[in-house]
C-alpha cells in the first residue's frame, strides 16, 4: 500500500511540472489528482517512492498530450468572411477555351469522311472492336479494322491540330 504522505509528495511535484508544461494551474491540479488516482487504483501494490515517481510521471506526460490534443481540437479557426470563401465559378477564359475546343472537334467531325466519323462516334461511346467491325462491314477482314481505326484517330487528331494551330497563331 501506498503511503499516504508519499503520494502528497507526488501530487505536489506532479502539480509543479504539470503546471509547467500547461501553463494552467486548474489544469495541472486536474492532472495531478488523476494520476494519483491512477497510482492507487492501478500500482498500488508498488512501494518503491522512486518507481511511483516514475509511473506517475509517465501517467502525467500522457494525460498532458491528452489535454493538449483536446485543446488543439477546440480551437476556433478563423475562416474569413464570407465572400472571401465563395467559389467564384469557372475562369472565362478557360470557358471561352473549351466552347473554341468543342466548336473545332465539331467541325472536324463535319469534316471526316462517313466511315471515320462512325468509328470515332463508336470509340468515344466506348464499343468494342467486334461492334465497329460490324457496323463498319468489314467482317471478312479482321486486322483491317485496326488499321483502320488508327488511320481515322490520326487522321482526326491532326485535323484537330492544325485548326488549333490556327487558333493559338
Amino acid at each position: 500500500m501506498i503511503s499516504e504522505t508519499a503520494l502528497g509528495q507526488i501530487q505536489k511535484t506532479i502539480v509543479r511540472i504539470a503546471a509547467n508544461k500547461l501553463r494552467r494551474s486548474g489544469d495541472a491540479e486536474d492532472v495531478a489528482q488523476d494520476v494519483v488516482i491512477v497510482l492507487t487504483q492501478k500500482y498500488s501494490e508498488v512501494n518503491d517512492v522512486d518507481e511511483l515517481l516514475k509511473l506517475a510521471k509517465a501517467t502525467m506526460q500522457n494525460k498532458v498530450l491528452s489535454i493538449w490534443s483536446r485543446l488543439g481540437r477546440r480551437k476556433h479557426v478563423d475562416l474569413g468572411e464570407g465572400p472571401d470563401l465563395v467559389d467564384p465559378g469557372p475562369d472565362p477564359e478557360r470557358v471561352a477555351w473549351i466552347r473554341k475546343r468543342a466548336e473545332i472537334f465539331a467541325t472536324v467531325l463535319k469534316n471526316i469522311d462517313e466511315p471515320c466519323r462512325t468509328i470515332l462516334r463508336m470509340k468515344a461511346q466506348g464499343a468494342k472492336v467486334d461492334a465497329i467491325r460490324v457496323a463498319t462491314n468489314n467482317q471478312n477482314q479482321p486486322n483491317d479494322i485496326s488499321v483502320k481505326i488508327n488511320r481515322c484517330v490520326k487522321q482526326a487528331a491532326t485535323m484537330v491540330r492544325q485548326r488549333l494551330e490556327v487558333v493559338n497563331a
